[in-house]
């Protein structure tokens, strides 16, 4: 081993023990990681020479140069120098361009990028600040795919280790960081990637117009179908509305409120039936904006710089005339569904109606709540087609239920199944209805376990007219005296899920 070999070594080990000590012991890890450096390069890492030196390409010293540098760039950026920042963390930089790619290069990448942003920040480059803070947060969410696709289930409810709650704050600090730029440059953000909602297989075809070639449908031995056949699930039937699917939601970084429908975010001027949207968001901004961050209100009404602007809100778009005329509706926007990005899940439906509550946006009616009675559990394979069988038969005259939303007696489109989680202690909602969540003593679902749909046989999808988006907008009608008594029990209804 060669004398710049053995010193590498050894620079190494201070290095480790420097960041070991870090969180501890700050000002001890500072004298040992000053060492390292000096082992390193007698007169500076930090110096634009350093990669023209003889053996800049031993990985050894490469990879000393980048922690050593990471560890300054936090170690300065506890001391606020974030001059020196800048420089250590332009030193990473070139040194994870010298080394073989790993496993960690991008999340190493991501953390000396975000230390660069914020450094640029607080210097008043915000500009360069936005550059590298928007490449920190486009390369985390390549990594956070990568995670999700490879992650079991097994690992959803693991324990977070010291390194992952320091990776969350680092990215909530970049996430801040990169609003503040956007405030002051007068940027635009931009949008973030479109959730759209997932598709909703059909439990069974029920003949006619009710399904095309490419809906979903499910098989007899589903696990829904196998829950709804055990006589003690509990399902909630709602009524499926006919409209637009939208999504509501709120921009991360500029906690604007965004509106998408199953393909792209939206605008007035897209089509004549969203004419009212941005009057409808006005309307409602207050509220909306309070059920989308959690409760992250301000005191002023604006959202608070760390909200988690987490939760997207699904519904149907009603101004315009589908198939389906409602002549008394309660508003343009039915709420069926509530998602949260974090955990990947939908809210059960109590947590939804206690979230909805007071909020003025009206969400789907509740048809019926029940169990379906069940001869024999499924122990065998064949009794499944008879026990799917039963529970079509006690369906299909539902299907005949008239729609609350109608006053010339007509139909449902069709009705929505679901299946909450096992009764599980209520979360505690950040959200304008903590005070009925505390009455609540009894356990409660808290996600939304299985969802699928039933479509009547006669149903068109468009019109004898054509299709509702290449027709003129038949607009439906707001009844204001049903409005007002629909709004008092839409959501009361939740009580009777306990």
């Amino acid at each position: 081993m060669s004398k710049e070999q053995k010193m590498n070594a050894v620079a190494s080990e201070l290095i480790d023990e420097a960041a070991s000590l870090f969180v501890s012991d700050a000002k001890s890890a500072d004298t040992i990681l000053t060492k390292a450096e000096l082992m390193i390069n007698p007169e500076t890492i930090y110096s634009d020479s350093l990669f023209t030196r003889k053996g800049d390409e031993d990985v050894l010293l490469l990879q000393n140069v980048r922690d050593a540098a990471i560890l300054r760039c936090q170690i300065s950026g506890r001391k606020g120098d974030f001059d020196f920042v800048l420089k250590a963390a332009k030193t990473a930089l070139g040194a994870i361009e010298r080394l073989p790619i790993s496993g960690h290069s991008d999340s190493i990448t991501v953390a000396v990028l975000g230390y660069q942003g914020f450094a640029f920040m607080k210097t008043g480059r915000f500009h360069d600040a936005t550059k590298s803070l928007e490449k920190s947060v486009e390369k985390n969410k390549c990594i956070s795919t990568k995670k999700k696709d490879m992650a079991s289930k097994d690992a959803v409810g693991s324990i977070a280790t010291y390194a992952d709650k320091r990776k969350r704050r680092e990215r909530v600090s970049v996430e801040n960081a990169l609003r503040v730029c956007y405030q002051q440059t007068g940027a635009e953000p931009p949008l973030p990637d479109l959730i759209k909602f997932p598709r909703t297989s059909h439990l069974f075809d029920a003949g006619g117009t009710s399904t095309t070639s490419d809906d979903l449908v499910m098989s007899c031995d589903d696990a829904m179908l196998r829950l709804m056949s055990d006589g003690s699930t509990r399902v909630i039937i709602e009524e499926k509305i006919d409209g637009a699917n939208l999504g509501i939601s709120l921009c991360p970084m500029s906690a604007k409120i965004l509106v998408q429908n199953r393909s792209h975010y939206i605008s007035n001027g897209e089509h004549a039936q969203f004419s009212q949207i941005t009057e409808w968001i006005e309307l409602h901004r207050l509220e909306l904006v309070d059920i989308l961050s959690g409760g992250a209100l301000s005191p002023k009404g604006g959202i608070q710089i760390n909200c988690q602007n987490k939760l997207i809100l699904y519904g149907e778009w009603v101004v315009a005339r589908h198939s389906i005329p409602y002549q008394r509706l309660p508003g343009y926007f039915i709420a069926f569904d509530l998602f949260d990005k974090d955990a990947s899940r939908f809210y059960s439906r109590e947590r939804f109606h206690n979230i909805m509550r007071g909020s003025g946006v009206p969400v789907v009616p509740i048809i019926e709540i029940r169990n379906f009675a069940s001869d024999a559990k499924i122990p065998h394979q064949s009794q499944n087609e008879k026990l799917h069988a039963s529970i079509q038969s006690q369906l299909r005259s539902l299907l005949d239920t008239p729609s609350q939303f109608r006053s010339d007696g007509g139909k449902v489109e069709g009705i929505v199944l679901r299946i909450d989680d096992e009764t599980t202690n209520c979360i505690n909602d950040k959200s304008r209805h903590q005070d009925t969540l505390n009455q609540k003593m009894a356990p409660s679902p808290q996600w939304l376990q299985h969802r699928s749909k039933i479509v009547r046989p006669d149903f068109i999808r468009g019109c004898a007219d054509g299709h509702w988006s290449t027709r003129r907008v038949e607009k439906q009608r707001v009844d204001y005296e049903f409005a007002a008594e629909y709004m008092k029990r839409c959501y009361e209804l939740a009580s009777a899920i306990n």
